[in-house]
């Protein structure tokens, strides 16, 4: 397996998940790759494909907000880290989350995660 670096090059909305969330959702958001948990404070990431969890720590961390939030506490954030990737020739699971052939398995910050593999040629460019 030979990991690239990449950057995401495309904004994502994000809000903070309340408590109100969590019980409503019942603390899982079901994304494009499986249900992933989270806890109130957390954020709610999305973008035109679907939407995932972030932990707190690392939105606070890896990404910085670029517009005020809306009302319903949605602001566009862009991503400040250089993440590794590797096309993926085999169905994987990563993390309780599922990639077919074909897709990226993504890290970065200490942690993995599948990428679909037209959503990852959208909204990922190379830095090497």
């Amino acid at each position: 397996m030979q990991f690239r670096r990449y950057r995401k090059t495309t904004l994502i909305e994000a809000r903070q998940l309340s408590k109100q969330d969590y019980i409503h959702r019942r603390g899982v958001i079901h994304t494009l790759e499986g249900p992933a948990a989270f806890k109130p404070g957390d954020y709610l990431a999305r973008d035109h494909k679907g939407q995932w969890p972030i932990s707190r720590a690392r939105m606070e961390r890896t990404y910085r907000r670029v517009s005020a939030p809306d009302r319903q506490g949605w602001a566009r954030w862009q991503s400040l880290e250089i993440r590794e990737a590797c096309q993926m020739s085999k169905p994987f699971t990563v993390g309780g989350l599922r990639g077919k052939a074909g897709d990226y398995l993504v890290r970065g910050d200490g942690h993995a995660w599948p990428v679909n593999q037209e959503l990852f040629r959208t909204t990922y460019t190379s830095v090497e």
